[in-house]
């Protein structure tokens, strides 16, 4: 895929490694000329020194550059896959979705849907004196858009001359008018999801010391966030925040929310956790017992209850639920913090030190 003009070619490869890449590439290069800047993503056989990046050096004077790990979309060559997917279950159709084991009915198909992607319209268009054309990836690659494309695209030239002699001067016109339109657009793009993302945040809202939570994506059976504090503020959209493990990171003001105590709760006034109560909640004509297993120790009185009788856990609403205390004689487990019958060595009377005079 071209990143350019996002120009496609298909190949029929044995297997994914870094050999039968190369075999394709070099093969387009014999097809539609030199090749001098790889853009691939982050695999394993894209990233060795010696079986890739060396070999693509010296047998395709290419130089190979990886995309970024944060950004493994940044190519736009997933979403061509999966349109040229859809667009390939579409053509199966008539055969059930199976694959045509003759090469030549193969390699027909392969060319039906390169033809199929690289006439689609890129949503803008080419006016000249000779009228409008509507810019495609075959455009912007060739300077001219085939006949039996998506589009049937007119051309005020001669058609037996429009494929053999067109004017190169046609093909930058392509391109100057397509990258000014994409300009404007990834501009627009930007500035509009900058001010959704910065929406409603301050960089007055962070100062050094503040408790944070960090959105970190992709981590398997785990939270979506990180909890830390703000070391230093880089600038208006950057802040340092430092993790409990001890490592620091430079985030963007749109990655981070501020911890605070809701505004009901009382800075003043600490709150008690009931983790450990033993509880009866009324069901009913029935009763049941349980244990505060969970306490988040805010406004709203909601906590977990874990019951004894196998029932599943539910939060239970201690404002709006009947209950009362359970009996702590009543619990089969081990009364945290309580007394054994050994003695304790360190109940001995100490004599007090208050009002003595100290040199």
């Amino acid at each position: 895929m071209c990143c350019f003009s996002r120009h496609i070619t298909l190949f029929k490869v044995e297997s994914e490694n870094s050999e039968e890449a190369l075999k394709a590439l070099k093969l387009m290069q014999l097809r539609s000329g030199g090749v001098r800047i790889i853009r691939s993503d982050r695999a394993s056989y894209f990233r060795s020194l010696s079986n890739f990046r060396e070999r693509a050096a010296s047998l395709l004077n290419a130089s190979v550059e990886l995309t970024a790990s944060q950004s493994p979309w940044e190519l736009g060559s997933e979403k061509l896959h999966d349109l040229a997917g859809d667009r390939l279950r579409v053509m199966l159709r008539s055969s059930a979705g199976r694959w045509p084991d003759d090469p030549v009915r193969e390699q027909q198909l392969l060319e039906e849907l390169m033809l199929l992607m690289n006439t689609r319209p890129l949503g803008t268009y080419y006016v000249s004196e000779n009228g409008s054309d509507v810019i495609t990836p075959d455009s912007l690659c060739y300077g001219r858009t085939r006949r039996l494309g998506c589009i049937d695209v007119t051309s005020a030239l001669d058609d037996s001359d429009f494929a053999t002699n067109f004017p190169p001067y046609r093909v930058k016109a392509f391109r100057n008018s397509f990258v000014s339109w994409l300009w404007a657009e990834l501009k627009e793009q930007s500035l509009s999801s900058v001010r959704a993302k910065s929406r409603g945040t301050s960089p007055d809202e962070f100062a050094p010391g503040d408790a944070v939570l960090v959105f970190m994506s992709g981590r398997k059976l785990g939270m979506s966030f990180r909890m830390g504090h703000v070391v230093q503020c880089v600038s208006d959209r950057r802040i340092r925040v430092r993790f409990p493990s001890g490592l620091v990171t430079l985030e963007n003001l749109y990655n981070v929310v501020p911890l605070k105590a809701h505004s009901h709760v009382d800075p003043n006034r600490s709150n008690v956790s009931r983790v450990g109560m033993p509880i009866v909640v009324d069901k009913g004509s029935k009763e049941r017992e349980g244990e505060v297993c969970f306490d988040p120790c805010d406004y709203c009185g909601e906590v977990w209850v874990k019951f004894s009788n196998g029932d599943a856990p539910e939060i239970v609403n201690l404002s709006s639920r009947v209950w009362r205390t359970g009996s702590l004689s009543s619990k089969s487990t081990v009364r945290q913090g309580g007394r054994d019958s050994t003695g304790d060595p360190r109940d001995v009377s100490q004599p007090s030190l208050v009002g003595m005079r100290l040199n």
